[in-house]
Protein backbone atom coordinates (compact mmCIF):
# COMPACT_ATOMS: atom_id res chain seq x y z
CA UNK A 1 0.00 0.00 0.00
CA UNK A 2 1.26 3.48 -0.83
CA UNK A 3 2.24 5.97 1.85
CA UNK A 4 -0.58 8.30 0.77
CA UNK A 5 -3.16 5.54 1.18
CA UNK A 6 -1.84 4.72 4.65
CA UNK A 7 -1.93 8.39 5.57
CA UNK A 8 -5.49 8.73 4.29
CA UNK A 9 -6.51 5.75 6.43
CA UNK A 10 -4.93 7.41 9.45
CA UNK A 11 -6.84 10.61 8.71
CA UNK A 12 -10.04 8.58 8.56
CA UNK A 13 -9.27 6.96 11.92
CA UNK A 14 -8.57 10.40 13.38
CA UNK A 15 -11.82 11.85 12.05
CA UNK A 16 -13.80 8.89 13.38
CA UNK A 17 -12.05 9.25 16.76
CA UNK A 18 -10.79 5.69 16.50
CA UNK A 19 -7.20 6.43 17.54
CA UNK A 20 -5.83 5.92 20.99
CA UNK A 21 -4.83 9.06 22.86
CA UNK A 22 -1.19 8.29 22.09
CA UNK A 23 -1.84 7.73 18.38
CA UNK A 24 -3.86 10.94 18.19
CA UNK A 25 -1.13 12.96 19.90
CA UNK A 26 1.53 11.54 17.57
CA UNK A 27 -0.67 12.19 14.54
CA UNK A 28 -1.26 15.81 15.56
CA UNK A 29 2.49 16.30 16.04
CA UNK A 30 3.10 14.82 12.60
CA UNK A 31 0.57 17.21 11.05
CA UNK A 32 2.00 20.23 12.83
CA UNK A 33 5.49 19.45 11.56
CA UNK A 34 4.50 18.73 7.95
CA UNK A 35 2.45 21.41 6.15
CA UNK A 36 1.87 19.13 3.15
CA UNK A 37 0.31 16.42 5.32
CA UNK A 38 -1.73 19.01 7.21
CA UNK A 39 -3.08 20.34 3.93
CA UNK A 40 -3.95 16.84 2.72
CA UNK A 41 -5.69 16.05 6.03
CA UNK A 42 -7.75 19.24 5.75
CA UNK A 43 -8.77 18.39 2.19
CA UNK A 44 -9.85 14.89 3.25
CA UNK A 45 -11.79 16.27 6.23
CA UNK A 46 -13.56 18.80 4.00
CA UNK A 47 -14.42 16.10 1.45
CA UNK A 48 -15.89 13.90 4.18
CA UNK A 49 -17.93 16.82 5.49
CA UNK A 50 -19.26 17.60 2.01
CA UNK A 51 -20.19 13.95 1.41
CA UNK A 52 -22.08 13.81 4.71
CA UNK A 53 -23.90 17.02 3.84
CA UNK A 54 -24.81 15.77 0.37
CA UNK A 55 -26.00 12.48 1.82
CA UNK A 56 -28.26 14.26 4.33
CA UNK A 57 -29.77 16.41 1.57
CA UNK A 58 -30.40 13.33 -0.52
CA UNK A 59 -32.02 11.58 2.45
CA UNK A 60 -34.36 14.56 2.95
CA UNK A 61 -35.31 14.47 -0.73
CA UNK A 62 -36.08 10.75 -0.54
CA UNK A 63 -38.20 11.16 2.60
CA UNK A 64 -40.08 14.07 1.03
CA UNK A 65 -40.77 12.10 -2.14
CA UNK A 66 -42.11 9.20 -0.07
CA UNK A 67 -44.44 11.55 1.82
CA UNK A 68 -45.89 12.90 -1.44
Amino acid sequence: MKNEELFDQRVELFLKKQMTDKEELEFKKELSSDPEKLSRAKIIALAVKQMKSASKSEDVNIVNSIKS
